[in-house]
């Protein structure tokens, strides 16, 4: 299992926005976007989103996820690959978000904030150019 070392947890924590890979059972991947990733410790990440309920629906099924995010300026990030730990509840619109604008078809848009605990099992390089699908730890 690979570790999230100092360097790592630092480019992590300036990354802003990143990219959550979901799969259900029959391997229909759905991609959301994400901030806020935090480091727990060297094993485990978490993060808080508004997560559509396709990305809900196939962590029922498949608790695997991919976290992918890159720096802007030199094209080069990591992958994080692992499983989902825990999900838990936080806050409730109550069938209402401003800034989606559209009352009329709240149904569709999520009412929860969700926070996704993810234990981290292998971390890959990530980059526009060539790279390898190395474990940064081997």
């Amino acid at each position: 299992m690979s570790k999230i070392t100092k360097q790592l947890k630092e480019r992590i924590e300036r990354a802003g926005t990143f990219f959550v890979a979901t799969s259900n059972k029959a391997g229909i991947v759905h991609l959301a976007a994400a901030e806020g990733l935090r480091v727990q410790d060297d094993e485990n990440v978490a993060f808080a989103d508004w997560f559509c309920f396709k990305t809900l629906e196939h962590l029922t099924e498949n608790p695997r996820v991919a976290i992918g995010f890159m720096d802007k300026e030199n094209r080069k990030g990591f992958q994080l690959l692992g499983k989902v730990e825990a999900v838990h509840t936080g806050a409730i619109l109550d069938g209402f978000a401003a800034e989606c604008g559209h009352e009329e078809d709240m149904a569709q848009y999520p009412q929860e904030q969700h926070e996704l605990l993810v234990r981290v099992e292998q971390i890959l390089e990530l980059s526009t150019g060539p790279h390898s699908d190395k474990d940064i730890e081997e």
